[in-house]
């Protein structure tokens, strides 16, 4: 299918626009995606966002959430912790804390240490193939100001040869999710619709 036609009915009667949206994502509330495109289908009135394979998302995600010039918030731990494959039991165990210790992180009652914070950091670079000299790193992220986690969907999918999804939003959303081969599988999710992000 050409992505420039409408993903129901194939018309070629469209109109493409982007948007800037801001969403939660995967337990994740401070994520804007930028540059997403809309698509409305002038003949059966379609109205869907293009968003890129949840696996590519994810990934950019937590690549972002790493290079954060600031603490990380209970939620993000909890996502890069997860993404990871980890339990909270298991984690625990693996950095020397409780599992109460995580959980108290992850929900917010306590700050995660410095320590902690930069370790799951490290760790996720290195599940994601980054090879590169700690101390580089560490100042790299002491010296990023980003505060929040910005995608632009359209350089992301210029950098990956990657096929789409839709989103409708409105009362129906159809989401894609994707076998081992990353072939897309199609599912139907009532009541999620994205808000448009203030400038």
């Amino acid at each position: 299918m050409n992505f420039n036609n409408c993903p129901v009915c194939d018309s070629v009667d469209v109109t493409i626009t982007k948007e800037d949206l801001r969403q939660s994502f995967f337990g994740l509330s401070n994520v804007f995606l930028t540059n997403v495109r809309r698509i409305t289908c002038n003949e059966c009135g379609l109205s869907a966002l293009e968003i890129p394979k949840q696996g590519i998302v994810i990934d950019q995600i937590r690549r972002e959430l790493c290079w954060l010039g600031r603490p990380l918030l209970g939620e993000e731990f909890a996502f890069l912790r997860s993404s990871m494959d980890y339990s909270g039991k298991s984690f625990a165990a693996a950095v020397g804390v409780t599992n109460v210790s995580i959980s108290r992180w992850e929900k917010g009652k306590q700050s995660i240490p410095q320590a902690t914070d930069i370790l799951i950091r490290v760790m996720t670079l290195s599940d994601l193939g980054f090879r590169g000299n700690i101390s580089e790193l560490m100042l790299q992220i002491s010296l990023s100001d980003q505060s929040d986690v910005k995608i632009d969907l359209e350089k992301l999918t210029n950098e990956t040869d990657n096929v789409l999804s839709f989103i409708k939003p409105a009362a129906r959303t159809v989401e894609a999710d994707f076998d081992i081969n990353m072939q897309p599988n199609t599912a139907l999710i009532d009541e999620v619709s994205p808000e448009v992000a203030n400038g």
